[in-house]
Protein backbone atom coordinates (compact mmCIF):
# COMPACT_ATOMS: atom_id res chain seq x y z
CA UNK A 1 0.00 0.00 0.00
CA UNK A 2 1.15 3.30 0.01
CA UNK A 3 -0.64 6.47 1.40
CA UNK A 4 -1.33 9.84 0.05
CA UNK A 5 1.93 10.71 1.79
CA UNK A 6 3.80 8.52 -0.15
CA UNK A 7 4.35 6.72 3.01
CA UNK A 8 4.78 2.58 1.83
CA UNK A 9 3.10 -0.27 3.48
CA UNK A 10 4.25 -3.76 2.71
CA UNK A 11 3.73 -6.87 4.24
CA UNK A 12 5.10 -9.74 2.48
CA UNK A 13 3.08 -12.93 2.68
CA UNK A 14 3.13 -16.15 0.53
CA UNK A 15 -0.54 -16.22 -1.03
CA UNK A 16 -2.71 -13.45 -0.23
CA UNK A 17 -6.47 -13.75 0.45
CA UNK A 18 -9.66 -11.27 0.90
CA UNK A 19 -9.56 -11.62 4.33
CA UNK A 20 -5.60 -10.71 4.50
CA UNK A 21 -6.13 -7.61 2.23
CA UNK A 22 -9.51 -6.66 4.56
CA UNK A 23 -7.21 -6.92 7.37
CA UNK A 24 -4.17 -5.04 6.30
CA UNK A 25 -6.60 -2.16 5.29
CA UNK A 26 -7.97 -2.52 8.78
CA UNK A 27 -5.06 -2.15 10.08
CA UNK A 28 -3.24 0.86 7.92
CA UNK A 29 -5.75 2.67 6.46
CA UNK A 30 -7.89 5.44 8.40
CA UNK A 31 -11.51 4.80 8.74
CA UNK A 32 -12.73 8.02 8.16
CA UNK A 33 -14.58 9.28 5.40
CA UNK A 34 -11.96 10.77 3.05
CA UNK A 35 -10.09 7.26 3.03
CA UNK A 36 -10.44 6.26 -0.72
CA UNK A 37 -9.05 2.73 -1.59
CA UNK A 38 -7.73 2.65 -5.26
CA UNK A 39 -6.50 -0.54 -6.68
CA UNK A 40 -6.18 -2.92 -9.55
CA UNK A 41 -9.01 -5.13 -10.69
CA UNK A 42 -7.76 -7.71 -8.71
CA UNK A 43 -10.53 -10.19 -7.33
CA UNK A 44 -8.89 -10.09 -3.82
CA UNK A 45 -10.48 -6.56 -3.63
CA UNK A 46 -13.32 -7.10 -4.43
CA UNK A 47 -15.84 -7.42 -0.86
CA UNK A 48 -13.57 -4.06 0.28
CA UNK A 49 -16.34 -1.40 -0.82
CA UNK A 50 -18.08 -2.57 2.45
CA UNK A 51 -15.07 -1.59 4.57
CA UNK A 52 -13.81 1.56 2.53
CA UNK A 53 -14.90 3.42 -0.46
CA UNK A 54 -13.02 1.62 -2.97
CA UNK A 55 -12.11 2.43 -6.75
CA UNK A 56 -11.21 0.07 -8.96
CA UNK A 57 -8.72 1.42 -11.77
CA UNK A 58 -9.13 -0.94 -14.84
CA UNK A 59 -6.01 0.72 -17.08
CA UNK A 60 -8.34 -0.06 -19.95
CA UNK A 61 -10.65 2.90 -19.11
CA UNK A 62 -9.17 4.39 -16.51
CA UNK A 63 -5.77 5.90 -15.41
CA UNK A 64 -6.96 7.99 -11.98
CA UNK A 65 -9.40 8.68 -9.87
CA UNK A 66 -9.50 12.38 -8.42
CA UNK A 67 -6.43 12.67 -9.68
CA UNK A 68 -5.09 9.91 -7.48
CA UNK A 69 -3.74 6.82 -9.87
CA UNK A 70 -2.23 3.69 -8.70
CA UNK A 71 1.48 4.95 -10.45
CA UNK A 72 3.31 5.42 -7.70
CA UNK A 73 2.39 1.55 -6.32
CA UNK A 74 3.24 -0.16 -9.64
CA UNK A 75 6.43 1.91 -9.78
CA UNK A 76 7.53 0.92 -5.80
CA UNK A 77 7.23 -2.64 -7.14
CA UNK A 78 9.09 -2.06 -10.69
CA UNK A 79 11.76 -0.97 -8.10
CA UNK A 80 12.00 -4.49 -6.42
CA UNK A 81 12.04 -6.58 -9.43
CA UNK A 82 15.00 -3.45 -10.79
CA UNK A 83 16.43 -4.35 -7.29
CA UNK A 84 16.47 -8.26 -7.55
CA UNK A 85 17.45 -7.91 -11.30
CA UNK A 86 20.36 -6.02 -11.09
CA UNK A 87 21.40 -5.95 -7.37
CA UNK A 88 20.68 -9.05 -6.13
CA UNK A 89 20.41 -11.05 -8.89
CA UNK A 90 18.10 -13.91 -7.05
CA UNK A 91 16.59 -13.88 -3.88
CA UNK A 92 16.07 -16.19 -1.07
CA UNK A 93 12.07 -16.10 0.48
CA UNK A 94 13.72 -16.38 3.64
CA UNK A 95 15.15 -12.89 3.14
CA UNK A 96 12.86 -11.31 0.80
CA UNK A 97 10.84 -9.61 3.72
CA UNK A 98 14.52 -7.65 3.87
CA UNK A 99 14.84 -6.89 0.22
CA UNK A 100 11.79 -5.18 0.69
CA UNK A 101 12.32 -3.38 3.98
CA UNK A 102 15.18 -2.30 1.43
CA UNK A 103 13.34 -0.63 -0.53
CA UNK A 104 10.72 0.64 1.61
CA UNK A 105 13.22 2.54 3.24
CA UNK A 106 15.01 4.03 0.36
Amino acid sequence: MIKRNGAVVVEVTQHITAKELKAMVQKYVDDDDDSVLISDEYRGYSKMDTTIEHVKIDHQKLYSYREININSIESFWAIIRRQIIGQHHQISLKHLPKYVAEAVFK
